[in-house]
């Protein structure tokens, strides 16, 4: 159940604005505080514990971060696009077309 307060947290942020900011401030904050960059892994992970998963439980959505990353491994697998899918966006179906007309 937790896992599912991770989407309506990600919802939430969507729709309210000063709750995104927050969280902004809050991010900004913890960097400038641990001089790190969001793109180490093992520092979002704690941006995520020291800021992210207060800031959900705040707002009366509590999840964890193996929650978390179980939800974003779920959205990561949902993205996956078919072959005819790649074909498009990768210009095979325009060549396709282009060879047929030859």
């Amino acid at each position: 159940m937790a896992k599912e307060n991770v989407g309506k947290f990600y919802d939430k942020l969507a729709q309210d604005a000063a709750l995104a900011e927050k969280l902004n401030a809050l991010d900004k904050d913890f960097a400038e505080k641990k001089g790190a960059s969001s793109d180490d892994a093992a520092m979002r992970e704690k941006a995520v514990e020291a800021v992210i998963i207060p800031l959900a439980k705040e707002v009366g959505l509590p999840f964890t971060l193996e929650e978390l990353k179980e939800y974003e491994q779920e959205q990561m697998n949902n993205m996956t696009l078919s072959d005819d899918e790649l074909d498009h966006v990768a210009g095979g179906a325009a060549r396709l077309k282009w060879k047929t007309r030859r």
